[in-house]
């Protein structure tokens, strides 16, 4: 009867433990939340930013960029290929006046869209800005 009694305590004392620990982290867990800030929620967009933001933020602008990068990938990659060429002025002078103009013409596309998204979605103030 001692050995049960023993076991009975024993089981009781180890379960006290266990429950004691959980208490423990349980007690560590709620300070750790609390000292976080809780954060506030973004204030609401001008009209005018909201429908920025809507165009910014479709899947058809986002294709649109994506395919402009393409063209732009190709264009270098045939600028890099004719180098030789337009340096020594044996390219057409048709070719080498597309080439500027179309680099320039993604230069300003590229440019028009980060503006846009920064006036659309911030800089860094908001939890979706541009730079976060």
């Amino acid at each position: 009867m001692a050995t049960q009694v023993g076991r009975v305590l024993g089981t009781l004392n180890a379960s006290g433990r266990v429950e004691q620990e959980r208490a423990k982290k349980e007690k560590k867990k709620k300070r750790f939340q609390k000292e976080k800030p809780e954060k506030k929620p973004d204030a609401p967009l001008p009209p005018w930013r909201e429908k920025i933001k809507n165009v910014v933020c479709s899947n058809r602008f986002d294709m649109f960029i994506l395919c402009v990068i393409v063209l732009n990938a190709l264009l270098e990659a045939v600028s890099a290929a004719t180098l030789q060429a337009q340096e020594d002025g044996t390219a057409p002078k048709w070719f080498t006046t597309t080439l500027t103009v179309a680099d320039r013409t993604f230069t300003v596309i590229f440019t028009i869209e980060l503006i846009l998204k920064v006036l659309a979605l911030g800089l860094w103030q908001r939890s979706y800005a541009y730079f976060r």
